[in-house]
């Protein structure tokens, strides 16, 4: 018979959810994580990390294996289902999924952030098929063919760049004329000979072909730029949408907490990139799962 029961539920298996439950279950403390997709969340989708103290190159997969590896050895259990609510009654939190319900005396949110969308004509219909938002997942489809990247931040750039070693030729669509990527890595997209960039461009529209696939884009200028692949990476947003009846976000939808990381609400906590404030790093949203596990582990 499974546990429904545990001191601590995890909402969220990124690096900041991981981090919590390593130091919960050295403290003898009862946990569980919440996972819908892959432990490691939105690293996985990094192709390196550089800036990661003691290594001075991993990709985001490798290191997010490694910390599930070291969950594992720990006996750190994974419930590999959608949660799809949490409500907090006077002794307990329920959290709810689209199978169960499982019950905790605290809660940790680690939910992160999700990828946003341009909201453009054709974008819904055409994802997956030539619409995507991670270059590492789905660049090896597009081998020597054409492709685009919209965005200018460090995502866009550095799928840019990573996909200019796949596919054929990389055009990177940009609203702007600044950049907010490192400058490093701008100049390396840059002097890529098979990059184009365009700037103070945005998307008004997406082409589909008889199959409904992606085939091009029509810009605002009404040039249009054919590609078999464009992928979206214009930034986040908080991934709070199972938390509208508590009540602990602001007004950008990210969760709103204290030094301990506490919320509002008596036993909840938010870590990492879903927190107001959060510098959204690795090791930062490492640092918030200890403060948040200390003070579980000081109040118990």
């Amino acid at each position: 018979m499974n546990i429904t029961h545990y001191d601590v539920a995890i909402i969220g298996g990124g690096v900041a959810g991981m981090t919590a439950a390593l130091y919960l279950k050295r403290a003898n403390i009862s946990c569980c994580i919440f996972e819908k997709n892959i432990p490691g969340g939105i690293i996985n989708y990094t192709d390196q990390i550089e800036n990661y103290p003691s290594y001075p190159n991993i990709s985001g997969g490798d290191l997010a294996y490694n910390i599930y590896s070291q969950l594992q050895q720990n006996n750190i259990e994974f419930i590999f289902e959608d949660v799809i609510s949490i409500t907090s009654d006077k002794d307990n939190k329920n959290i709810i999924t689209k199978n169960n319900t499982y019950t905790s005396k605290y809660v940790i949110i680690a939910t992160g952030r999700k990828y946003k969308n341009l909201n453009v004509e054709n974008e819904k219909e055409l994802e997956h098929r030539g619409i995507s938002h991670c270059a590492i997942c789905d660049g090896s489809l597009y081998k020597n063919q054409d492709v685009t990247v919209i965005g200018g931040g460090s995502s866009a750039i550095e799928s840019a760049l990573y996909l200019s070693n796949i596919c054929k030729n990389v055009t990177l669509i940009h609203h702007s004329d600044i950049f907010k990527a490192e400058k490093s890595k701008l100049a390396l997209a840059k002097e890529k000979k098979n990059i184009v960039i365009k700037t103070n461009e945005s998307v008004k529209s997406f082409l589909k072909d008889d199959e409904n696939l992606l085939k091009g884009i029509t810009l605002k200028s009404g040039e249009k730029v054919m590609c078999k692949a464009c992928f979206i990476c214009i930034g986040f947003t908080p991934a709070t949408n199972i938390l509208k009846k508590l009540n602990i976000t602001n007004e950008d939808g990210y969760i709103i907490v204290d030094n301990n990381m506490k919320t509002s609400i008596n036993n909840i906590y938010a870590v990492g990139d879903v927190r107001a404030n959060s510098p959204c790093q690795i090791i930062t949203s490492m640092a918030d799962g200890v403060v948040a596990s200390l003070s579980i582990i000081n109040s118990i």
